[in-house]
């Protein structure tokens, strides 16, 4: 073990060792700025207002023609690092194969939500699930019109995977902050590391990274360490030529040793958000135990369940 471990490091001093001119970002739309000092500024922390969404996702029922899932889309709002009001939306949405002009299309009908999703075709996406990232994207960005605050944080990033998320994020004034990413610069070390390296301030904000012109991306990238302390440094994406005032503000609310420099609010939003295996598995059998045509269904769940008979012998 102790051998792996030595060459991880080697490989890592390599890329190190390399120096680094810029990000580099994936894309003809994406132009990279060489890095500046100039572009660093430290962080003073001030109370605020600020609200917080995410969304989560189970899948109960799926064959390879359907899926059936159970969504929850919830939101807090804290002002002056205090909770103001917190709300949230639950509903299933059913996800189904349909054919239309010699191509498969998913057709999604909602049940207790009034969201619209349109026809999307399969050759858009990757999978079923990948429809459902959707729809939990499209649910999260349609509660923030109930939400009474300058700043509305999502969580991940603010790139358009579909023409109709596009047109919901229109006009909309929205952050996102990533827990992860993926992001290199051109030496191939990471992004996040490299600056931490580079910068002169125990907390800090890098800005002027990259200019991005794609339409489905409408957005500025900032990377950020809210909190000296922390060993945690994030991706927020902003709405282009914004001012940076949110930063601050969510500086002040990422001093919970729960997760520190990270905003205590996403924290919250995320626990709540979740859908557990055991809420999955009561929504599953409920639906089984009174369908009237459990035979019939079970022809289609066992055209993609034989794995989880594997594990369950295993």
């Amino acid at each position: 073990m102790d051998q792996i471990i030595d060459e991880l490091l080697q490989s890592l001093s390599e890329t190190i060792n390399k120096p680094s001119t810029k990000a580099l970002f994936q894309g003809k739309d994406y132009h990279e700025i060489p890095f500046n000092q100039s572009n660093f500024n430290p962080i003073t922390p001030i109370k605020g207002k600020l609200a917080f969404v995410d969304g989560g996702n189970a899948e109960i029922l799926s064959a390879v023609n359907f899926s059936l899932q159970f969504f929850r889309i919830y939101y807090c709002i804290y002002e002056n690092n205090k909770l103001l009001k917190q709300d949230k939306k639950e509903f299933f949405a059913l996800i189904n194969s349909i054919p239309k002009n010699n191509k498969i299309f998913f057709q999604t009908k909602l049940f207790q939500s009034d969201l619209e999703i349109p026809l999307i075709q399969s050759t858009e996406v990757e999978s079923l699930a990948s429809v459902a990232d959707l729809i939990r994207r499209a649910a999260e960005i349609e509660i923030t019109k109930e939400i009474n605050s300058e700043y509305v944080i999502l969580d991940g990033n603010l790139k358009a995977d579909a023409e109709f998320i596009r047109e919901l994020l229109k006009n909309k004034t929205l952050y996102a902050l990533s827990k992860t990413n993926e992001l290199y610069t051109d030496s191939g070390n990471s992004l996040t590391v490299e600056l931490s390296t580079l910068s002169p301030f125990d907390s800090w904000q890098y800005t002027n990274l990259v200019k991005i012109s794609s339409k489905m991306h409408n957005a500025d990238i900032v990377i950020t360490k809210l909190h000296p302390l922390s060993k945690y440094i994030f991706k927020l994406e902003t709405p282009k030529d914004t001012d940076l005032n949110i930063i601050p503000v969510l500086a002040s609310n990422s001093t919970d040793p729960v997760f520190l420099g990270y905003p205590y609010g996403l924290v919250q939003a995320d626990k709540h958000a979740r859908v557990s295996n055991q809420e999955k598995e009561y929504f599953k059998v409920k639906l089984l135990t009174s369908s009237k045509n459990k035979e019939k269904l079970s022809q289609y769940l066992n055209t993609i369940n034989a794995h989880n008979i594997l594990d369950s012998i295993l």
